[in-house]
């Protein structure tokens, strides 16, 4: 019988890039207690932690079970990381000094997803040009981020093709139209936008269209002022996906599959790989 490899002689390096095919938490909590080899593997490899999704950890307490301090965690994985995050799913971050010091220490971020956290338009200023980088951004329900962040965003993010800014069905306190102007004067480059439960009209869904030029997807579910012109995206729009905005309430809103009749202008042939999503035709 052949004897069994012995994985704690492996190289770091192979390691390293094993243990980036498993899930974050078995990298957090699991693989560092298994034998010194791997902690080092772990700990001594900033590839290692270029991929951080903690979003079921960090989720508000009515959507998620979870006990840890979201701040806390940030810090230690900053601290661990160095410098090293390129993409990070993070909710529920308490406040702009947390979300200050993250950012002032991830200087390869690529992926920026914060939905549900307590960030202001003021640190989102601060911090702006050193998003610069960034190519794709969540700003789900994040209700303190307003028109100035937004704006702060689109003017520093040149190379931004991806936003998620959706809203809760109830929350109408911080929807604003001018989000909409906003997105459509400082993001031309943008590729995937979901909107849903905003309150803008066509109009607005015109102009973004029409300054988007590179624009392929477009979530507009639960924006209930939006009377879709078919006509017009037919004409001048034919190669984007407009999802909504009438909803499927069978379906989660997160889950883009949707049959609505006003979904527009699906292409099955399009193989490109939307931001996680398995979307027929994207």
């Amino acid at each position: 019988m052949e004897e069994a490899k012995n994985w704690a002689n492996l190289p770091p390096d192979v390691l390293g890039l094993i243990f980036n095919k498993f899930c974050f938490k078995e990298k957090l909590l699991i693989f560092p207690r298994v034998c010194k080899s791997w902690n080092h593997a772990v700990l001594g490899r900033p590839n290692c932690w270029q991929t951080i999704d903690l979003l079921d950890w960090s989720l508000p307490r009515e959507y998620s079970s979870s006990d840890h301090d979201i701040d806390k965690m940030l810090r230690f994985l900053v601290t661990r990381a160095s410098a090293a995050f390129q993409e990070i799913v993070i909710g529920n971050i308490q406040n702009d000094l947390t979300f200050s010091f993250f950012i002032d220490h991830s200087r390869s971020l690529r992926t920026l997803e914060i939905p549900w956290s307590n960030v202001s338009d003021s640190i989102v200023e601060h911090v702006a040009e050193k998003l610069s980088g960034v190519t794709r951004i969540n700003l789900s329900y994040c209700r303190n981020i307003r028109v100035r962040g937004i704006r702060a965003i689109g003017e520093n993010c040149k190379s931004l093709v991806g936003l998620k800014r959706n809203k809760h069905p109830f929350d109408i306190s911080c929807v604003k139209v001018e989000e909409a102007t906003t997105i459509a004067a400082t993001m031309p480059k943008l590729k995937h936008l979901e909107l849903t439960f905003n309150y803008f009209d066509m109009e607005n869904v015109e102009k973004i269209i029409e300054s988007c030029h590179e624009l392929k997807f477009l979530d507009i579910r639960g924006c209930s002022y939006v009377h879709l012109n078919h006509g017009w995206l037919q004409k001048c729009a034919p190669k984007v996906m407009v999802l909504g905005p009438n909803i499927n309430h069978r379906d989660r809103i997160d889950d883009a599959n949707d049959d609505d009749d006003d979904d527009h202008n699906v292409d099955d042939n399009d193989d490109d790989d939307w931001w996680g999503y398995n979307l027929r035709g994207l």
